[in-house]
């Protein structure tokens, strides 16, 4: 049996075309053919690998090589010239790297150090860690900056409408119970601004405001006997206890909101500014995202 029949049969058994074994080997389905029928022999590099796809031996291919003698050539009244040179290829063992870690989010294949970012995230009270590449890196940090940027806007948005509601109402109530418009005036501009600061909460006095208006007043345990008298006392204690509460938490909303008034028409433009910022600093992270992406496609 030729090398050529030999090959034929082996890949006819393996189920294969001259097609696949062509592309499995880099190389023409012509070539292949060539081989199965004797008008040509693959070389050393090309036989060990035709082995591996079979499945055979490499010796029993190189053997049937080295059995196969050329024919002589019929003697010619005129030399022919020799045919021109089949085009020969080389393939190259190019080592593979090691990979060091899979991208979580696209499962990509990671083999250089500076590609990994690791970190952690927070999942209920565990920190759970992580590891992906630097584009998807990127497109995280691009979608939390839109998230962040979506909520400042929002807020200031908010801030900005509530705030001219309340001193609307603010303003008009005591206008036409106040003689002198300038109070009503003052007292709308200022609800205005501690509204902002309370949406925006960019500066300490949203926070002063609800902490403050938060106190409450808590009733101290009440003894009483178990008959008619001592419930109606009971009843009547818890009534003003109620009473005092009630007093105690408008006390506490009326003084933080006056302090509130105090400090937030100075506060409230640093909560604007700042939540410009936090926008800018936002929409800048999105555009190095996406030219850091673009960049890496």
């Amino acid at each position: 049996m030729t090398l050529g029949n030999l090959l034929a049969s082996k890949r006819k058994l393996a189920n294969m075309t001259q097609q696949q074994v062509g592309d499995a080997l880099n190389v023409s389905p012509q070539a292949v053919s060539k081989w199965e029928n004797d008008l040509a022999q693959p070389d050393l590099i090309s036989l060990k690998r035709l082995a591996e796809l079979y499945g055979v031996p490499v010796a029993q291919l190189i053997d049937a090589a080295d059995e196969e003698k050329p024919e002589a050539p019929a003697p010619e009244p005129a030399p022919e010239p020799a045919p021109a040179p089949q085009p020969t290829v080389t393939y190259v063992e190019v080592p593979q790297k090691p990979v060091l870690a899979v991208c979580e989010d696209c499962n990509k294949p990671l083999y250089e150090g500076k590609d990994i970012v690791r970190g952690t995230r927070l999942h209920g009270k565990t920190h759970i860690p992580y590891v992906i590449c630097t584009k998807c890196d990127q497109k995280r940090k691009k979608k939390h900056a839109e998230i962040e940027m979506a909520e400042a806007k929002k807020d200031k948005k908010r801030a900005i409408g509530w705030g001219i509601a309340f001193a609307v109402i603010v303003g008009v109530g005591l206008g036409v119970f106040t003689p002198v418009h300038f109070w009503a005036i003052l007292l709308a501009f200022c609800t205005f601004c501690l509204t902002c600061c309370v949406f925006i909460d960019e500066s300490f006095v949203g926070d002063m405001w609800q902490n403050m208006i938060s106190w409450s007043f808590h009733a101290p345990g009440v003894i009483f006997e178990l008959d008619l008298d001592g419930i109606a006392w009971l009843i009547a204690v818890k009534i003003l206890f109620w009473i005092i509460g009630a007093l105690f938490a408008v006390a506490a909303f009326l003084f933080g909101t006056a302090v509130g008034f105090l400090f937030a028409p100075f506060a409230v433009i640093y909560d604007f500014v700042q939540n410009a910022k936090t926008i800018k600093d936002c929409q800048t992270k999105i555009a190095e995202a996406d030219a850091f992406i673009s960049k890496n496609k």
